[in-house]
């Protein structure tokens, strides 16, 4: 491996760490000890920054546990191990970022001889995983579906890797929108999956799925199922409501008002600042023309996706009596840089959405707002902004609204489908009267 740092900054990084630990905890020795220790790298140090009345630097948290697992696997050598090892320095692997040498040391597991079922089941899971953590490619989507197939072949002692497999899978899609034909199929074999374990397990796996019905729901919804989008939704809630998980319920509480929103009039568009508008405007009202609102933010990585799609379309339709608008946040920071004041956040989003992806559209931009405040005044702010009038849902988020500025369609996520969804939708509005 390549050491592109020196040699105090990498003692500085193991010193981080060994703070990080518990006087209990020794040294991590073994490969599994090194990566459990990066994996609990953020939090241990997020959790110090708090009780030391500090601000959590989650970025630079980051990158310091990929330097600390480029450290540590450094003190293995692959052609030297074997076994369950080879997985466990697989995950160490891409903690640090070195995805070549993952795709080895599985290919090593996967290629030893006498490999019983349960170490193959492990290993192909462990493959979906180390494969999608990189930057897959057409042929290693292929091959991972390929091995999921190969789980699913083997006897029930591979059922709890089989959900592995199907979670990451539809994970991915979903995160990377991509195929939402396969993210559904990959949730509803793992829903399926889960309820064929044994009971005490059962609920282990089912807190994990929660968000499951939320994805589910969001596919109904961008292919005009509203009422089966809205039973999903229902059913999410009711399974946080089982589990006795209150902001996951309001969660979907708000799942189910967001698509509760089809078929009635959406609020004006409001903010605090606005881009490409007159310097006096406060309020939009969206009645008038057929109106695509998209819901926006600058640290939205799908959301960049949107912008030459929305260009386009707007090119297309513009004419035809489509309006395009944008709402987003300050957030206090942007490309690296913390604690922003809102003029400097202001100047840095508007050479990011106006000058370099040229968007003409008219943004809204709200004040920024602190998500993990959960007290009553603070959820009562938030719902007064346009992302809770709309009932948030992540990003990006199309809301698509008739000349009467009802809302006619929601749709999370960016990918062809989703273009395609909103051009024939479109199509059809302009034609109404």
């Amino acid at each position: 491996m390549q050491k592109g740092i020196s040699f105090a900054v990498v003692y500085t990084l193991l010193m981080i760490a060994a703070d990080a630990r518990t006087p209990q905890q020794s040294v991590p020795q073994t490969v599994a000890e090194c990566l459990q220790a990066v994996q609990q790298y953020g939090a241990s140090q997020t959790e110090a920054a708090r009780k030391a009345g500090q601000k959590p630097n989650y970025r630079a948290y980051e990158a310091q546990a990929k330097e600390l697992a480029r450290q540590y696997a450094d003190r293995f050598e692959l052609k030297k191990l074997s076994g369950a090892e080879l997985l466990t320095l697989a995950l160490l692997y891409v903690e640090a970022g070195e995805h070549t040498h993952a795709r080895e040391a599985i290919d090593r597991r996967l290629n030893e001889a006498d490999l019983g079922a349960g170490d193959r089941a492990e290993a192909l899971a462990t493959a979906v995983v180390v494969i999608t953590k990189g930057t897959p490619g057409a042929d290693d989507l292929k091959l991972v579906e390929e091995f999921t197939d190969q789980l699913a072949a083997l006897s029930d002692a591979a059922l709890k890797q089989r959900i592995a497999a199907h979670k990451r899978l539809a994970g991915y899609y979903y995160s990377n929108d991509i195929e939402e034909e396969k993210m559904l199929r990959h949730d509803t074999a793992t829903l399926k999956l889960v309820a064929q374990l044994p009971p005490e397990e059962r609920d282990k796996y089912a807190r994990q799925n929660l968000s499951i019905y939320g994805r589910l729901a969001t596919v109904y919804a961008s292919r005009g199922l509203i009422e089966k989008a809205l039973e999903t939704c229902r059913q999410g809630g009711a399974e946080a409501l089982r589990q006795g998980r209150p902001e996951t319920l309001a969660v979907y509480d708000r799942c189910v008002e967001r698509y509760s929103l089809i078929g009635r009039p959406g609020a004006p568009l409001e903010g605090s600042y606005w881009l490409n508008a007159a310097p006096e405007t406060k309020q939009l009202d969206m009645r008038g023309r057929v109106t695509l609102l998209l819901f926006t933010a600058h640290l939205c990585e799908p959301c960049r996706k949107s912008y030459p799609a929305l260009l386009k379309i707007n090119q297309q339709f513009d004419e035809r009596g489509l309006g395009v608008v944008l709402s987003t946040q300050l957030y206090g920071s942007f490309a690296g840089r913390q604690d922003l004041k809102p003029e400097e956040e202001l100047a840095a989003i508007r050479e990011y959405y106006v000058e370099h992806y040229k968007l003409p559209f008219k943004i809204a931009v709200e004040p920024q707002f602190d998500p993990s405040d959960k007290t009553a005044a603070a959820k009562a702010a938030w719902r007064e902004t346009n992302e809770g009038k709309y009932f948030g849902g992540g990003y990006p988020r199309s809301v698509l609204l008739d000349k009467q500025g009802v809302v006619r369609q929601i749709l999370l996520g960016w990918d062809p489908a989703t273009e395609a969804h909103l051009i024939n939708m479109i199509e059809q509005l302009l034609k109404e009267r």
